[in-house]
């Protein structure tokens, strides 16, 4: 236990009367001036933030209400009716010019616009007309131009729908290359919308509103940000970081203060900035902008003079600590070195050197009275001493005596004990080896008759110690073995002594199983064999593990077929063994049409089940020979060995073919699926597996392109038709990003009084260099590689834009008709309700749109298209059957679907004037439609005389080149400002 001396005792008194109460004092002055100081640096911050604010803010009203004046200027209104066709900028008509000249002369002449970097007029379709810096964006459309998506564009379509002024958010704009933010206000003629007048904001006037940090020393700044996604962007520039605007993205949880700024609050407190340093901050939101704004400064710069004050109080303290130690440590030495010498004298006496004596002049008070008690009561103790010594070494010489004798007799009992606890040890360890080990242990004799077994054994075996005491080992034979294993086997024991193995045997019940054996013979002292033992281990379940590894590694599970790694090993060692006798080879690559729609339509679970019996469908008619493995997906292949001629591999493709196309039974559902099967040879087509493959997937997909439910050979042209297919594939996928699809729309007209009521939605694609792809060509692709969904989307959304821009052109409403296909209608990914969320945002009734489907979407009578369909009907959508006649035509369609029109295919009214049977299909297709409450429109009208029978037979609508091609939206404006009023 430790000791507490004198001297800590008269320190800790006096750390107790002087220090602490000096402690309490610094502490309680340093909390009070240091939380005053925080609170004045608090308050700062707080008044420079709302200072801030308000200038942020008033300069933005101020911008506004610029940007209004100039849009309520006659001048601008002028301006706007004068700007037509002829003069915009791809025209460069020197009256255009010479107008936007006094234009931007009279905004320089009536006020001071120094905070407008650029200033837009933009007509109500979304073309710019005239800009002052004349930048990559003039004379380009806002609404489906290549800025579309810019702030300009989305502030411009903002302000013509509500008809107020906005303010953009503040972005890279990359017709200025620098970042911008646009207000944007409506230029109108009373209650008719002309146009939009759109101020782009000067960077400096940005940069202006950080540049000043007076009043926060060297750290402090004006942090300007913005939300971006889930994090947040600064867009003015920064003291303490070189970024430029909206380059510095922060992650949320990073910077606090930040984000609750943007996040509409205001306070004050302690954060982590940008930077990740301590700074103490106060942040406050501005709705207008949609910014935040944090002003802050370094905590080691705002709170220094604090730990300076703190740093001079602790230097005091430490000083006075320092000082009472060496009062405590002076006083405590006078009074102790005394003692300790005491101390240590008594010490000695105690230990047993009793001839130590105290020097009686050691001391000349109280301590030199008990130094002489301490000096007589060691010469008692010495004398007494030396009495018991003399009497002690008597009775050493009696006992060591009889030690000697006890301890010769100890020897030989301990030896003894020793050597029978030691075989007493060794019997028991043996023991609960031989019966808690897991393996197997049976004993025979020299005549190898069993005399022992332990548990393990019986329960791997399944016979009792009770059946197996006294049989021979061998009555339990599997006779998986010949007698010359067994002849083997006991010649090793004899002349080895020992011998291990794997081997069969049965249980008691009858069954085969593997087992690891081991047989060691024990031999007499005469070197004759005494016993046999054998240990046994049941490896059953590693047989079974390793079977089934090789199982996983080269099987399906789902079809138990060859897998893609067998696949390759099985057709290597064909196309060796053909090389090597100069023979054929043949592989099949076979491809299921339409199980993506089963998948889709039924569920993945009947999809398995479909895959499986197509595997058995294709194993039917194949020889022993023939290797069938499935690839993964709906994939198959087949390599049909030493083949002689092509009229083989014809008989085996046709009954593959055959045989995928009758109906699968799943059970409560029914599924439709055929196959396209590619065919490669060895060595005509290739040297190796991987170009054989290669080749045979080019000819499976050119069974696709020609019509699917057929096989095709492969052929070198094949592989120049694959690279083009890829790389216009590759394309397709960034086109509409480039800006190079677009809407083009052909007008339909009804009959009865030959005036426009729709139009058709048909998407161009523009490749580079002024390549056109067709729609058929690129719309199947986009189908294959997945992306129809964003393209149906880019022409639903540009239709909606058409439809609202119409409405300021004509009188009249004009719907219009956008084809679906069947991928975007039966894919479960689809979900039409964002279109109908999109038509009520826009303010347009559902009635203006048709959406037109084939008969191809309602044939496999699917109730998900049904629902989507109704879906589409209820909102208030009409529903066309386009191509109607040419595909699987059934009136069992149109009494199971709410179809509002029938459009007849143009291929039935090009000869309508000259073919009987087109008209009278023509005629009998009207009179049915009418019969069932359908409109009809006519497709591919193109004479003044086919209108004329169509009109006579009753035909409601009509569209064809008679009255005009597609056209893109411009000319479509055009062409519906030239029809008669």
């Amino acid at each position: 236990m430790m000791r507490f001396g004198i001297t800590p005792r008269l320190w800790l008194a006096l750390l107790l009367m002087a220090v602490f109460p000096l402690v309490a004092l610094h502490q309680m002055l340093t909390g009070y001036f240091g939380e005053v100081m925080r609170e004045s640096i608090a308050d700062h911050l707080q008044a420079t933030t709302l200072n801030k604010m308000t200038q942020i803010d008033s300069q933005i009203v101020d911008m506004q209400e610029n940007a209004q004046l100039l849009a309520q200027m006659s001048d601008t209104k002028n301006m706007l009716k004068k700007l037509e066709t002829q003069y915009k900028k791809r025209v460069a008509a020197p009256q255009y010019r010479q107008l936007r000249q006094h234009y931007l002369e009279m905004i320089d002449n009536i006020g001071d616009f120094e905070a407008f970097y650029d200033l837009f007029l933009i007509d109500p379709s979304g073309e710019i007309l005239l800009t002052n810096k004349e930048e990559p964006d003039l004379g380009t459309n806002l609404f489906t131009g290549p800025y579309r998506d810019t702030p300009l564009g989305r502030v411009v379509r903002e302000s013509q729908q509500t008809l107020s002024t906005g303010l953009s958010e503040y972005e890279i704009y990359k017709p200025s290359a620098a970042p911008a933010a646009f207000i944007a206000t409506p230029v109108m003629d009373g209650s008719r919308l002309m146009g939009t007048l759109a101020i782009q904001i000067s960077q400096d006037s940005v940069n202006k509103l950080t540049s000043s940090s007076s009043g926060l020393g060297e750290s402090g700044e004006v942090v300007i940000v913005q939300r971006a996604g889930s994090d947040a962007v600064i867009v003015a520039p920064l003291r303490t970081s070189q970024a430029k605007p909206l380059e510095l993205k922060v992650s949320r949880g990073t910077n606090a203060a930040l984000f609750s700024a943007i996040d509409g609050e205001k306070g004050v407190g302690v954060r982590r900035d940008y930077r990740g340093q301590e700074v103490l901050a106060a942040w406050g939101y501005l709705p207008r902008a949609e910014w935040g704004v944090v002003v802050k400064i370094d905590t080691d710069e705002a709170f220094r003079p604090i730990r300076k004050m703190q740093q001079w109080g602790n230097a005091l303290l430490l000083a006075i600590i320092a000082l009472v130690g060496l009062v405590a440590l002076w006083l405590g030495r006078s009074i102790v070195r005394p003692i300790k010498t005491l101390t240590q004298l008594s010490g000695e006496i105690a230990g047993g050197n009793l001839g130590k004596r105290i020097p009686p002049h050691s001391a000349n008070d109280e301590l030199g009275d008990l130094a002489k008690s301490f000096n007589q009561m060691a010469g008692s103790l010495e004398q007494t001493q030396n009495a018991l010594l003399a009497e002690r070494q008597e009775l050493a010489d009696t006992v060591q005596q009889r030690t000697a004798e006890l301890e010769e007799t100890n020897v030989h009992l301990l030896q003894e004990i020793a050597e029978h606890n030691a075989s007493k040890e060794e019997l028991l360890l043996a023991q609960t080896v031989y019966q808690s080990t897991a393996q197997g242990i049976v004993v025979t004799d020299r005549e190898n008759s069993i005399i022992s077994v332990n548990p393990a054994f019986c329960r791997i075996t399944g016979f009792s110690s009770d059946e197996l005491i006294g049989r021979k080992p061998g009555f339990n034979k599997s006779g998986y073995h010949d007698a010359e294993f067994f002849r083997d086997m006991w010649q090793a024991i004899q002349q080895d002594g020992h011998w291990e193995g794997e081997i069969w045997d049965r249980r008691k019940g009858g069954e085969a199983f593997p087992i690891w054996l081991s047989i060691s013979v024990v031999r007499d002292k005469q070197g004759d064999i005494y016993r046999h033992i054998g240990v046994i281990s049941d490896i059953s379940e590693q047989k079974e593990a390793q079977e089934t590894i090789h199982f996983q590694a080269n099987f399906d599970e789902l079809t138990r077929l060859p897998n893609r790694r067998l696949f390759h090993d099985r057709l290597e060692q064909e196309l060796k063994k053909a090389h090597r006798d100069s023979a054929q080879v043949a592989l099949l690559f076979i491809d299921l049409d339409n199980f993506k729609e089963i998948n889709d339509t039924l569920g993945h679970e009947q999809g398995d089940n479909l895959l499986r019996e197509a595997a058995r469908r294709i194993q039917t008619n194949l020889r022993e020979v023939d290797t069938v493995a499935r690839l993964g997906g709906d994939e198959f292949t087949v390599v049909l060995p030493y083949i002689k001629s092509n009229r083989e591999v014809d008989t085996v493709a046709q009954k593959i073919i055959d045989n995928l196309a009758m109906l699968f039974d799943l059970g409560q559902d029914i599924g439709y699926v055929s196959a396209s099967v590619g065919i490669t040879i060895f060595p005509f087509d290739g040297n190796d597996s991987a170009a054989l493959l290669q080749n045979a997937d080019q000819a499976m997909y050119e069974s696709k392109r020609l019509g699917k439910n057929r096989f095709s050979y492969y052929t070198s042209t094949m592989q120049d038709a694959s690279q083009q297919r890829l790389q216009l594939s590759n394309e397709l996928r960034v086109a509409l990003q480039k800006g190079e699809l677009e809407m083009y729309f052909q007008p339909i007209h009804d009959l009865a009084n030959s005036e426009l009521v729709k139009a058709e939605a048909l998407i161009r694609w523009h490749r580079p260099a002024g390549k056109f792809v067709g729609p058929d060509v690129f719309i199947n692709l986009a189908e294959e590689i997945g992306i129809i969904g964003e393209i149906g989307l880019f022409a639903f959304e540009s239709s909606v834009h058409q439809i609202r821009v119409w409405e300021g052109i004509c009188q009249r409403p004009i719907s219009v008709a956008i084809n679906l296909s069947p991928r975007q209608i039966s894919g479960k990914q689809t979900n039409f309700d964002s279109w109908i969320t999109l038509l009520h945002e826009a303010g347009i009734p559902a009635r203006n749109i048709t959406l037109e489907i084939t008969e191809g979407t309602l044939l496999d009578d699917n109730s998900d298209v049904r629902k989507k369909i109704t879906r589409l009907r209820e909102a208030g959508c009409s529903i066309a059957l386009d191509d109607f006649g040419t595909g699987y035509s059934s009136l069992s369609y149109l009494k199971k679907m709410d179809v509002d029109f029938l459009k007849v295919d143009k291929s039935f009214v090009r000869d309508l004037a000259l073919d009987k049977n087109d008209f009278a299909l023509v005629e009998a297709i009207i009179v049915m439609a009418h019969k069932l409450g359908i409109q009809v429109i006519a497709e591919g009208v193109e004479t003044a005389e086919q209108r004329d029978i169509l009109k006579q037979i009753g035909c409601d609508f009509v569209q064809g080149y008679f009255y005009a091609k597609p056209m893109p939206p411009l000319d479509f404006i055009n062409y519906l400002k030239a029809l008669p009023k």
